[in-house]
Formats: structure tokens, C-alpha cells, sequence
């Protein structure tokens, strides 16, 4: 029996609130729904190994083929602790295998054509896969050209961090940002008015590295000021306030 196109969008919606739920391997396995429909995910990052753990465990049958070229998975919330110092570049490596299931297969290719009326997504390196469902979580791109005056090879320089980039990048902010909590000066620290991975990242930066300079006894040696792109910090407003 295959899942219907219903039936798969309502496990697909509850499976990040099902996150918090504990399931024993009993109560999984009374579930499950039983289907032989074939899944492919492009992208195995959070949002691809997240949804392929929930499917697995709720769908009994079902072939889920993830499509990722990446090896290296990263762990990008680490990446502010990274920035302010608090955690080395590797806490936030690990690899891609490490977060999916067993049941599930990864294509380490990427992504090249989606044929949505033959169903068919094909690969770099020449796969086809035909799918019944498919879910497109490849990521954000970042942007740096649509910055005039910057490029990634400025940053730990100068004053200039960026802590999105990579593990590299977020330790080179903190070269220049551990520079700030002992010297002192001007911090600017800026939200994009543009979508971004998490709203919250700038912010939680800003508040750590105020933080360590105060610890250091350097509070009175700094300004800061956030630069946020409208008149709440958060677009949900309980959460703003």
C-alpha cells in the first residue's frame, strides 16, 4: 500500500513536533503505517536527517534515499560558541552518516534536475531516482557579494567577523572579537534584513562577547551597538518582547 499524498504531508508536518515526544521502540513499531513508497530528500542536513529519522520511524516499508554530497555535517549553532571562543573549530564537524538511519540510503552526490512530472530527481554523477514523494532541504546559500566592500577573506581582519561562513570563519571572528574584549573600541554587530538560518545567532553573539569583555574587566573599554533591520528583535512578537 503507498501512503497518500495526505497521510505523508501530515507525518512530514508532525514529525518536528513529535521531537520532544519520547518513543519506545514498542509504541514506534504499533505506528508505523505500512507503505512501500519511495522518499527521496534533497539535502542531509538538519532538516533532511531530522525528517528521515521521524519517517523511518513512523512509515514501516517505505524506501527514503537522501541526496547530499557533503561528508562533513555541521553542527551550525555551535558555530556562535565558536565565534566567541567557547568551543574549538572541530566541536561542530562531524560526518553526514553520523545523523541518518541505517534504513535510509544517502546518494553522496548532489542534486543536478528535478523532473516533477516524471517524478525523477538525477544526480551529478549520472543517477536517476524516481520517487513518489520528494522533499527539496538543501540549505540557505550565503550571499556575500550582495555585500558591497566585503568578501569572506576578510574575515578574523581588520575587525571583520563572520560567523555563518564556517568553522574556519567563526574561529577567525573570534580572533577579532577576542581582540575587542581586550582592547576595547566600537563593536557593530548586525541582523540582515534578508531570511537567514537563525534570527537569533547575531543577537546571541552580541550578548556573549559583552559578556566575556565585562568578565575580563573591560566593560567600560567597549560600545556596542546591534544593528537590527526593524523595531523588534524577533518577528514573533511574544518572543520579541
Amino acid at each position: 500500500m503507498k501512503t497518500n499524498r495526505r497521510q505523508f504531508l501530515g507525518l512530514s508536518a508532525g514529525a518536528a513536533g513529535m521531537a520532544a515526544l519520547p518513543l519506545s521502540a514498542g509504541s514506534a513499531a504499533a505506528e508505523a503505517v505500512k507503505t512501500n513508497a519511495r522518499i527521496v530528500i534533497i539535502g542531509a542536513g538538519a532538516a533532511g536527517a531530522a525528517l528521515s529519522n521521524r519517517l523511518v520511524r513512523r512509515l514501516d516499508g517505505a524506501k527514503i534515499t537522501l541526496v547530499d554530497p557533503r561528508k562533513e555535517h555541521l553542527y551550525q549553532p555551535g558555530l556562535t560558541l565558536v565565534a566567541t571562543g567557547l568551543k574549538p573549530a572541530n566541536y561542530v564537524v562531524s560526518e553526514t552518516t553520523d545523523w541518518l538511519p541505517k534504513e535510509a540510503e544517502l546518494v553522496a552526490e548532489a542534486a543536478t534536475e528535478i523532473d516533477p512530472v516524471g517524478r525523477k530527481v538525477r544526480t551529478s554523477g549520472g543517477k536517476t531516482l524516481e520517487y513518489d514523494y520528494l522533499v527539496v532541504a538543501p540549505g540557505l546559500v550565503l550571499d556575500y557579494d550582495a555585500i558591497e566592500g566585503f568578501s569572506p577573506d576578510l574575515i578574523g581582519k581588520n575587525g571583520i567577523g563572520a560567523l555563518y561562513a564556517n568553522p574556519e570563519f567563526a574561529a577567525r571572528t573570534w580572533e577579532a572579537a577576542g581582540r575587542f574584549t581586550e582592547e576595547g573600541g566600537v563593536g557593530i554587530f548586525t541582523r540582515p534584513a534578508t531570511e537567514m538560518k537563525c534570527a537569533g545567532a547575531p543577537l546571541k553573539h552580541t550578548f556573549l562577547i559583552d559578556d566575556i569583555a565585562k568578565r575580563k574587566g573591560n566593560g567600560d573599554k567597549i560600545e556596542i551597538t546591534y544593528a537590527n533591520n526593524n523595531d523588534a528583535l524577533f518577528g514573533v512578537p511574544i518572543v520579541a518582547e
